[in-house]
């Protein structure tokens, strides 16, 4: 169905196709060119109802273009997942032999693997640019700090030795530099050398995340009464707020393509003996708009009997996944709208998307012309029909 649907629009480049950039119409080519007036006009027709209908099904359906799949099942906790840099692995933590050690496994949750083996809590793993090691917290000192090891837990060295409490590290993706935050009080985001060297405080906060080219930070901070999400250069200046709710949000993770924040918003119902926390997911663009709800369920946990169990939601390389923890195992969203089509980056490829493509089907506008042929046609009308359907549990291509 894909396939007709497609090579039928490109033997159709119809007059109202615009090239980017130039003024002048699209010429008609292939078959196009050897159809009648009658029959073109009655092919116009065609695709018009199809598009209708498109329309229709969409508004009835709304469709989701994500999946959410279960990848470990142990009784114990598993959480803190760190996708590797090739996205064939993820790091994460277990307390299944008694208390949290660091793991590792296949991206299908195959083949799982322990590397760290310490009387005390080793978490919050993440990678290295080139996949080789692994930065973690431990404490192993008596107060968390930062260490580094190689990806197959051998040659564990202890890179801060601070006297406060837990630190989650970062690592940026050019080798060179490790975000962690110091939760004391309010909190303190540092960035230091991979080395350990030249510590250094940005700014009041938590759960720090590198934008994709490295210049940006994005972190969670209480600057203004509950935690919300900020934005800062990569030496602490230029601190922004990008959400303004009221409710606490928690660990933003920044898009590989550095278009979309996922982070955890939770809800807190508090008496003197239960602190019971509703914890969601969330996707809003890099600049805090289009906020978009990715988890509707009842998940909840006590915090006195259960510990913290926050989401820590984590992108795979190619931002078509996100795992994260999610009552005591790890669950990975796949299919996540990285689709040409979602022209609207809201997650769905629905009518708002189509809204656009026909808004701009007679200007120039370069960020609709999915079919990447310079030109917005009907062919870009046929990838957005095309990935409509494949959101569909029935659409068999």
């Amino acid at each position: 169905m894909r396939t007709g649907f497609l090579s039928i629009l490109r033997s159709f480049n119809g007059k109202r196709g615009k090239k980017l950039g130039l003024k002048t119409p699209s010429s008609v080519m292939g078959l196009g060119a050897k159809m009648s007036r009658i029959t073109k006009n009655r092919f116009k027709s065609y695709i018009y109802l199809t598009v209708i209908g498109l329309v229709i099904m969409a508004i009835l359906t709304d469709a989701e273009a994500y999946e959410i799949t279960q990848i470990t099942f142990e009784p114990s906790y598993e959480g803190q997942p760190a996708w590797s840099p090739d996205g064939s692995k993820i790091a994460f933590v277990s307390d299944r032999d008694g208390n949290k050690e660091i793991y590792v496994m296949d991206a299908n949750g195959s083949e799982q693997e322990r590397l760290t083996y310490n009387s005390c809590d080793d978490i919050e793993p993440d990678w290295s640019p080139d996949g080789s090691k692994i930065v973690f917290s431990s404490n192993r000192s008596g107060n968390y700090d930062v260490w580094i090891m190689d990806a197959d837990g051998n040659h564990q060295v202890q890179l801060t030795r601070r006297s406060w409490d837990e630190m989650a590290p970062a690592w940026r993706y050019n080798e060179d530099k490790i975000l962690y935050y110091d939760p004391y009080w309010n909190g303190t985001v540092y960035i230091m050398n991979a080395d350990g060297s030249g510590q250094t405080a940005l700014a009041n906060g938590r759960y720090p995340s590198w934008s994709s080219d490295g210049t940006k930070i994005v972190f969670s901070s209480n600057q203004h009464g509950p935690l919300e999400i900020f934005l800062m250069n990569q030496d602490g200046s230029d601190q922004r707020r990008l959400t303004f709710n009221g409710r606490k949000r928690y660990e933003p993770a920044w898009s590989p393509n550095g278009n979309k924040i996922v982070f955890s918003i939770e809800k807190l119902d508090m008496t003197p003996d239960n602190w019971t926390y509703f914890p969601d997911l969330y996707m809003m663009e890099s600049d805090g708009s289009n906020l978009k709800r990715l988890t509707f369920d009842d998940y909840e946990y006590n915090f006195f009997s259960e510990g913290l169990q926050r989401r820590r939601p984590t992108w795979s390389p190619d931002g078509t996944k996100i795992a994260y923890h999610y009552k005591g195992d790890i669950w990975v969203m796949s299919s996540l709208a990285v689709l040409n089509a979602d022209i609207q980056h809201d997650g769905i490829v629905n009518l708002r998307d189509f809204a656009v493509l026909a808004n701009y089907w007679l200007q120039d506008g370069s960020s609709v012309n999915i079919a990447e042929d310079c030109m917005i046609d009907f062919l870009d009308l046929a990838k957005l029909a095309q990935e409509w359907l494949q959101t569909e549990p029935w659409y068999q291509p």
